[in-house]
């Protein structure tokens, strides 16, 4: 089975702050450029750089215990890490 995506609504262990969220450019299909909303924050995360399958990992907890948020890019998005 496949999975897309799965909406969970729970607060975030690190919530974002709305002054925080910035319209910004993001590629839908990676050539058109589309503007949306990004929310951002700077928090310690879990991150992972998978090179055997040139992918990254971001993982973000919920408050829930043992709840996380998993985010899986391929070498076509790259997560900004500070």
């Amino acid at each position: 089975m496949l999975i897309n995506a799965i909406y969970f609504k729970a607060p975030w262990e690190h919530a974002f702050e709305e002054r925080a969220t910035s319209k910004r450019f993001f590629f839908a299909d990676g050539t058109e450029r589309i503007k949306i909303s990004f929310m951002t924050h700077t928090k310690k995360h879990r991150y992972a750089k998978l090179a055997d399958f040139d992918a990254q990992l971001l993982e973000l907890d919920y408050q829930v215990k043992f709840w996380t948020c998993k985010m899986l890019t391929t070498k076509i998005i790259n997560i900004v890490v500070p």
